[in-house]
């Protein structure tokens, strides 16, 4: 009986401490974003666009992304054949991986948009991309590329 009850306690005691240490909270509520899986960065790419004339205009694309969870905020500007554009992105915007889902702001209505996949690695976008200042009111294929985290 003795070496059934020793037997028993030292199975106890070290299944006691792991439940102790599993059922443990750590005092930050919110840890945040694991870098790895997170989108926040600076992005570039490029959005060919084929104006009324037929000459297609290349327009230049930086985004400045912050995520927090499921929610993106951030700006931008698209550089085109008149200038340059800001934007901003505007609270609704979502990220659940890998779909991307911006609504941008330039300034006033029309709301431009861009829609995407973000790759694996979460070092590209790949999707559409329309607003103010394109040639035609299509959605246009843009790549975007992470240029710093």
């Amino acid at each position: 009986m003795a070496l059934l009850m020793r037997r028993l306690a030292v199975f106890l005691l070290p299944f006691s401490l792991f439940l102790l240490f599993i059922g443990c909270d750590s005092s930050d509520p919110d840890p945040g974003p694991i870098a790895v899986d997170s989108i926040t960065g600076t992005w570039r790419g490029e959005v060919p666009s084929t104006n009324v004339m037929g000459v297609v205009d290349t327009f230049l694309v930086e985004i400045n992304i912050n995520e927090d969870r499921t929610n993106v905020t951030g700006d931008g500007t698209v550089t085109g054949p008149q200038g340059v554009l800001a934007f901003n992105i505007i609270a609704g915007s979502s990220y659940l991986h890998p779909i991307i889902n911006l609504d941008l702001l330039f300034g006033g209505p029309p709301l431009g948009e861009l829609n995407g996949n973000v790759a694996e690695d979460r070092r590209s976008i790949r999707g559409t991309m329309s607003g103010p200042g394109f040639a035609g009111v299509a959605e246009l294929e843009i790549v975007l590329t992470r240029m710093a985290p």
